[in-house]
């Protein structure tokens, strides 16, 4: 599988820029966000954007970060 890294491994580790760590911020926050791009009560499409976006900010986080510290 590879290397698993904790957001706080992010935030600690001086060799990732600022803007990765500002996006693993925002893409948490949404995360826990009762704010929603598409609100839920719309069938089908209001989960669909917590299925798809976060998944994809996960990757894009895990993708900046071992460029920067590998």
């Amino acid at each position: 599988m590879g290397e698993k890294f904790k957001t706080t491994d992010i935030y600690s580790d001086h060799r990732v820029p600022w803007f990765a760590k500002v996006f693993t911020a925002s893409i948490v926050a949404y995360a826990f966000s009762p704010i929603d791009l598409i609100p839920d009560f719309i069938p089908i499409l209001g989960y669909l954007d917590e299925v798809v976006l976060l998944p994809f900010g996960i990757m894009l986080v895990e993708d900046d970060t071992k460029r920067c510290i590998i």
